[in-house]
């Protein structure tokens, strides 16, 4: 029996939005580009993307008009600062750190965003080429795993193999004998911790370390 290996990054999630036609709605290209949008949780007003809510990220030039290449090379910028200082006793005063902070939270909350603009379970994706190679890979009997390791926070991929009717795990989460194994090492919106917290007292978290959490913590949730 064959195993297949597949690697998605965010190219995936850009031709499922170029197919759908939602591309214009859902802009995965720049991170930064619909943050005024994004609803801040804890009270579900928009502006998530602001000095309010991320004064260190605004600090650091942070704007939903932002170039394409000037958000890229912003996050590039903080997530190498953050993994430097983060392995030589960094102070957690130091604004790349924060900004770090903020900057995951900002996606996570972007990407909740964005999930609720595309109704997966309605579109009509007969045409693109992953819908059929997904298929053809599920009614193989010559293939006896698939294994995707997937590096986007978003549950696209997930949400359209439930569409296929397709059976998958979230490996660490769900360990079965299922065909289709999914990996999410970057994390992914769907990786809920089980212990519930008020939501006026929703706030970007700068005190604990961003490593911690065991799998064990978290469960799985899609909506």
């Amino acid at each position: 029996m064959k195993k297949i290996f597949i690697i998605l990054g965010n190219g995936f999630t850009i031709d499922f939005m170029n197919n759908i036609r939602k591309d214009d709605v859902v802009n995965v290209r720049n991170l930064f580009s619909n943050g005024e949008k994004v609803p801040w949780p804890g009270n579900n007003n928009s502006g998530f993307l602001s000095y309010k809510y991320c004064p260190n990220l605004w600090n650091l030039g942070a704007r939903h008009n932002s170039e394409q290449h000037e958000t890229i090379q912003l996050i590039e910028d903080i997530i190498t600062c953050a993994n430097i200082l983060q392995s030589n006793n960094r102070s957690e005063e130091n604004i790349y750190i924060s900004a770090y902070k903020e900057l995951a939270t900002y996606l996570y909350s972007l990407f909740v965003y964005y999930d609720k603009l595309v109704d997966v379970p309605n579109l009509n994706i007969g045409d693109w080429g992953w819908n059929d190679y997904f298929k053809k890979l599920n009614d193989s009997e010559d293939i006896g795993e698939v294994n995707i390791v997937t590096y986007n926070y978003d549950i696209w991929l997930e949400r359209i193999l439930q569409k296929l009717n397709i059976e998958f795990d979230i490996v660490g989460f769900e360990n079965t004998d299922k065909k289709f194994k999914i990996y999410k090492p970057h994390g992914s919106i769907s990786f809920v911790h089980k212990v519930k917290k008020v939501i006026d007292d929703y706030r970007i978290d700068y005190d604990s370390d961003s490593n911690d959490g065991n799998i064990s913590e978290f469960e799985i949730k899609y909506n």
